[in-house]
């Protein structure tokens, strides 16, 4: 089902294909045996979605940053 499913990445992470829920990679997230908590979807864990999982995760911790000050 995944573009990924021959490896496991070490380091890497899921995307929610519905709401862009963002989790750490696991081979059950990956072949959408676990679903996002938020909202039920299934996580992509190919290179693509897990470059995206990086950015989202980036944004979010800019925008905390820049809350606290």
């Amino acid at each position: 089902m995944t573009c990924n499913s021959n490896r496991e990445l070490t380091d890497g992470y899921v995307l929610c294909q519905e709401c862009g829920h963002v989790e750490e990679y696991t081979v059950e997230r990956a072949e959408g045996r676990e679903t996002c908590i938020r909202c039920g979807a299934k996580f992509c864990g190919c290179e693509c979605c897990n470059g995206l999982a990086r950015v989202n995760l980036q944004l979010k911790i800019h925008e905390l940053n820049d809350r606290e000050g």
